[in-house]
């Protein structure tokens, strides 16, 4: 009973790092990513499209971050003062998710799904 219980945390595990491994290759993090799928090239189309995404997302996260902000201060009861510092210490994280989605955006709408040219 307790190998079992051994081999099934070993196989969680493993799932895990196949999961974390497929994650940071489909993103580009990986230093070794190749696609299969040739880029088209940036034309306005792809920009287009690109900014329609970012449109759609971005207030999303940036309404969430200050919901978030304003709920802290809120229900604390915390000053202006805590409030700018609230704000310093979420930016950071608020603008790498909106360069990450930026990014993402581009990327998706350059890379066909079928492998013709987009536009």
């Amino acid at each position: 009973m307790l190998v079992n219980r051994a081999r099934s945390g070993l196989r969680g595990i493993r799932f895990m790092t196949t999961l974390f491994e497929r994650f940071f290759k489909r993103s580009g993090a990986s230093a070794h990513h190749t696609s299969t799928i040739p880029a088209s090239p940036l034309t306005f189309s792809v920009l287009l499209a690109a900014a329609g995404i970012a449109l759609l997302v971005l207030p999303e996260i940036w309404i969430a971050l200050a919901a978030l902000i304003w709920a802290a201060t809120g229900l604390l009861h915390l000053p202006r003062s805590a409030e700018t510092l609230l704000w310093i210490s979420v930016l950071p994280i608020g603008l790498w998710a909106s360069w990450r989605i930026l990014r993402l955006a581009l990327e998706s709408a350059s890379t066909p799904e079928d492998g013709s040219a987009a536009g």
